[in-house]
């Protein structure tokens, strides 16, 4: 099996420019996606293109409700949480089951703000402020670039 996308023992401490993959199969879920951002946007609801969070600030990011991608299929293979998404042919390794990323992971429902996910996280984990939300920012991001999670909106 394939390194998984997360290691929780080596996660980079900032997320430069992400690189979105979208295998030939995905370019049209892609462009719907787009085209969903820019209707949602004219309509004046919050809406945000994958490729800005990168840029957002603590409060911005703080901000964001991040969720699960409804076109992504989750399973289980070899102890690894595994993804099929627009992004890529093959199933992703994503993590571990024991990695921390899972609890990060569970908490991305689109119903509370990432302000809130930092605050359970740090609970479960115990580690401090900018460890669980450089971790929690690395694990959405890395999700959002392989088309797993997305910033969602709450209802």
């Amino acid at each position: 099996m394939k390194k998984p996308l997360i290691d929780s023992e080596h996660f980079p401490k900032t997320v430069g420019e992400m690189k979105i993959r979208v295998s030939r199969r995905g370019m049209f879920s892609a462009a719907a996606d787009a085209a969903a951002e820019r209707k949602r946007s004219r309509a004046g609801l919050p809406s945000y293109r994958i490729e800005d969070l990168t840029e957002f600030d603590v409060a911005q990011f703080s901000e964001l409700y991040p969720a699960v991608n409804r076109k992504a299929k989750i399973s289980l293979e070899k102890g690894m949480v595994c993804a099929e998404t627009s992004a890529a042919v093959d199933p992703i390794p994503l993590f571990s089951l024991d990695s921390p990323a899972l609890f990060v992971f569970n908490q991305f429902n689109g119903e509370q703000p990432m302000s809130e996910v930092f605050v359970k996280v740090q609970q479960y984990t115990g580690w401090d402020e900018e460890k669980t939300r450089s971790f929690v920012r690395a694990v959405f991001l890395k999700l959002c670039e392989v088309r797993v999670c997305e910033p969602g909106c709450p209802e």
